[in-house]
């Protein structure tokens, strides 16, 4: 059920994935550079500036294949894709409303693999950024999606969420009140767009075998270390930034 394989699953996952990440990118570079309100609370500065928190930070790439590879009901993707659109619009449309600057920290070297990845996310995220979290948004709306059915991995899912959560505030890509605020829509689009349907479904809970979690694990474990490598072999080829300097 879960074998590697380009469908219109992975498809459905990827046009999400790729579409809202060139939205965002586009508009964050169109519109970057105005004024934006810090959002920052005491319990932002309570966590340190961590760089290693980029291993937590690429989980947030990961999510919104998850739904697609466990779930086959075809209305249900369709609703589970919808919300996804539905996550990324609004973020993309508070962002130009109401944009929320984030102070940055200068980057002293990209000869350190953890620096050189955060110079990265630096240099194509501009520091004026979309809160709810586009990542987070879409993240705990796939955690939602997945623990209607297998609770056991949802949870995971969800504790895999805050993880991202926590290694963005520690890497300064969001404030703790923009997490707040990706759970609280995320949630309020779950139980609007797909909860009804899965109550006039009636669909039980599907039966979480050893067999259906390592395959997913295994998947799920193939995808992010790709994204690590992809990472590793641009560092060593020598792939540098223009000098990232504090923003405030």
């Amino acid at each position: 059920m879960l074998n590697i394989r380009i469908n219109r699953n992975l498809i459905q996952a990827l046009g999400i994935a790729i579409g809202s990440a060139a939205l965002y990118f586009l508009l964050n570079h169109l519109t970057g550079n105005r004024p934006g309100m810090y959002w920052g609370t005491f319990f932002d500065h309570s966590i340190p500036f961590t760089p290693w928190a980029i291993f937590g930070y690429a989980l947030g790439y990961v999510f919104v294949f998850v739904p697609f590879f466990l779930l086959a009901d075809e209305l249900l993707l369709k609703k589970i894709f919808l919300g996804f659109i539905l996550c990324t619009i609004l973020a993309l449309l508070i962002f130009l409303v109401f944009p929320s600057r984030l102070p940055r920290h200068g980057i002293p070297t990209q000869e350190n693999f953890f620096y050189w990845s955060i110079a990265l996310i630096y240099v194509t995220d501009r520091p004026v950024a979309a809160i709810p979290s586009l990542l987070a948004l879409h993240a705990f709306f796939a955690s939602w999606c997945v623990f209607a059915f297998y609770r056991k991995i949802g949870i995971a899912l969800f504790v895999a969420s805050f993880l991202f959560a926590v290694s963005a505030v520690a890497l300064r890509e969001q404030v703790v009140l923009s997490i707040a605020l990706s759970f609280a829509i995320a949630t309020l689009i779950f139980f609007y767009l797909i909860r009804p349907l899965i109550k006039n479904k009636n669909t039980a809970k599907i039966h979480e075998t050893n067999a259906l979690i390592f395959a997913l694990w295994k998947k799920i474990a193939i995808l992010y270390g790709g994204i690590i490598l992809v990472g590793f072999i641009l560092f060593f080829v020598g792939v540098r930034f223009l000098p990232v300097l504090p923003e405030n």
